[in-house]
C-alpha cells in the first residue's frame, strides 16, 4: 500500500481536522471547470421564483429583483474576473447585451460575485480595469460579499439564468459555454 501524507508527517486528529477545515474554506470560490470543483447545491432552479436582491453597479446603476424583471426577459449571469470560465463566457454575454440593449423587452444583468480579500476579491476598481482591458460595454453589478450569489447556489461560476418577466427562472446552466447567437435564441424562446 502506498504511504499517505499522514504516514510521512505527524497528523494528529487535530491537525487532520484543521487541514480539512482549511480545504473546506477554499471550496466556495471555484470555477466550474477547475480540476476538482466542489459539488454545488442549487438553491434556485427552473420554475422557481428568483429571490429578491439588490445590486449596485458602474456609474451608480442599481438592479432590484423582482421589480426590475417586470416586463423583460433577463439574462442573469454571475461571474468573477479571476475565473477562466467566466473570462471565456463574458464576451458572448457582452455581445448579447449589445444586441438587445435597445430592446425594452430584454435585459442583461452581469453580477460579479465577490470573495475573500486578495485573489478572489471583486471591487469597482477591479471590474472597471477588467472591462477596459477586455473592451466590454455592458454594465456590471457587484455582489462583493456574495450575499446575493449565495441565494442562488453554493459554488461554481459562471452561473447563468434566464428569468422571465414575472421573475420566474425559466432556464439555467453552470458554465454553459454558449455563443451569443445561442443566448439570443434562448432569450427570444422564453420571451
Amino acid at each position: 500500500m502506498r504511504p499517505t501524507a499522514c504516514d510521512r508527517i505527524d497528523c494528529t486528529p487535530m491537525r487532520k481536522h484543521l487541514a480539512y477545515l482549511a480545504l473546506a474554506a477554499l471550496l466556495p470560490v471555484s470555477c466550474i471547470t477547475e480540476k476538482n470543483p466542489p459539488l454545488a447545491t442549487e438553491y434556485v432552479t427552473v420554475g422557481t421564483a428568483c429571490p429578491p436582491f439588490v445590486v449596485s453597479g458602474a456609474d451608480g446603476l442599481r438592479f432590484e429583483a423582482p421589480k426590475d424583471f417586470a416586463g423583460r426577459t433577463t439574462l442573469l449571469v454571475f461571474f468573477a474576473t479571476w475565473c477562466p470560465d467566466c473570462q471565456a463566457e463574458l464576451p458572448a454575454i457582452n455581445a448579447v447585451w449589445s444586441s438587445v440593449a435597445q430592446e425594452p423587452v430584454y435585459n442583461v444583468v452581469a453580477v460579479s460575485r465577490g470573495g475573500a480579500k486578495g485573489r478572489y476579491e471583486q471591487n469597482p476598481d477591479i471590474l472597471d480595469r477588467y472591462w477596459s482591458e477586455h473592451d466590454l460595454q455592458m454594465p456590471w453589478y457587484l455582489d462583493g460579499d456574495r450575499s446575493v450569489y449565495d441565494r442562488f447556489a453554493s459554488a461554481g461560476i459562471p452561473r447563468v439564468y434566464i428569468v422571465n418577466d414575472t421573475g420566474t427562472v425559466v432556464w439555467q446552466a453552470a458554465a454553459p459555454r454558449l455563443d451569443a447567437a445561442d443566448y439570443l435564441a434562448l432569450l427570444r424562446q422564453y420571451r
